[in-house]
């Protein structure tokens, strides 16, 4: 950390040192590993944005089970008071099945823009329909009795919970990872723990209800939160409702604060040394006018770095 801001100060600060050239191009450097280490961070981010989430498509398609092949899933994110009034909905259009979901994706709060804040979503509310609605719509009947197994089969895929949904958006995270964000989270990681499903009946309760995330030293708990209604329900028939993870989150997770933990030194620690390094690098008039200046500047950019490495 202390060489990233000497190259920077030196750069920046003063040119005229002699080492301009060295300090820009350790600076290239840096640029060029950070875009290799945030990569896989701004593959899943974009996962959360815009008007479609690929990873509600994603729940749905879970859900769906072996029937996906002949169903296409459309997604559209609302905000808090549209997406309280939708209602996912199911069509069949030439032996196939389209669905229609919806999905909020809530952000935590951090108007003062805190470093150590998550920069992923708090979690993502999807409202899909259930694998019993989509059989119902292509007109797909259960086997006889004499096809047990295939009945017990079918049973199992239409068992999806948000619990289930959760661990694949962690492994999907862990997948896309760096191999030595993988090697370092086996290692130093604090682990994630996914509960049941916290199940409610009504949509007031699912909706009031956020997912259950509670960190401590020993890791991370996440509970999903669920809605599910039969295809017999006369007001709200073949609804599967979750309140999940996003992948975005669990990456965060593996890459930054799982590891918090692990910590050997405190800010302070960091920040003398890099106080070290900018003086015997760039001198002693230099740092001085750094102290009287960009003191929070810089206690403020190593917050960030920390929280990255």
């Amino acid at each position: 950390i202390g060489q990233y801001v000497s190259s920077f100060v030196g750069v920046t600060f003063n040119p005229e040192a002699g080492k301009v050239e060295e300090a820009q191009r350790h600076l290239e450097y840096y640029f060029q590993e950070s875009g290799t280490r945030f990569l896989p961070l701004l593959g899943v981010k974009g996962g959360a944005q815009g008007s479609a989430s690929p990873w509600a498509q994603i729940c749905q398609a879970k859900v769906a089970g072996s029937l996906v092949t002949k169903t296409t899933i459309n997604n559209e994110i609302l905000s808090l008071l549209p997406f309280l009034a939708s209602k996912p909905s199911i069509q069949n259009l030439g032996g196939g099945a389209v669905v229609n979901t919806t999905a909020l994706v809530a952000y935590p709060e951090n108007p003062i823009d805190v470093a150590t804040q998550m920069e992923s979503p708090v979690e993502i509310g999807v409202k899909m329909k259930s694998r019993e609605a989509i059989r119902k719509s292509l007109g797909v009947t259960l086997p006889g009795f004499p096809q047990a197994t295939e009945v017990l089969k079918l049973d199992a895929e239409a068992n999806i919970t948000c619990k289930d949904l959760n661990q694949i958006a962690f492994q999907l995270a862990l997948d896309n990872s760096t191999q030595e964000a993988q090697e370092r989270y086996a290692q130093y990681g604090r682990p994630i723990t996914f509960k049941d499903d916290l199940v409610y009946g009504t949509g007031i309760q699912w909706s009031s209800t956020g997912l259950i995330i509670e960190e401590s030293d020993a890791g991370l708990l996440v509970q999903g939160v669920a809605l599910v209604t039969p295809v017999s329900s006369f007001l709200f028939p073949g609804m599967h409702y979750c309140k999940v993870m996003s992948p975005y989150r669990a990456m965060e997770w593996i890459n930054v604060d799982s590891l918090r933990a692990q910590k050997t030194v405190n800010q302070v620690e960091v920040f003398l040394n890099c106080l070290e390094l900018i003086h015997r690098e760039l001198g002693r008039h230099l740092l001085f006018k750094l102290l009287r200046t960009y003191t929070p500047h810089f206690l403020n950019c190593l917050e960030r770095i920390q929280r990255t490495f």
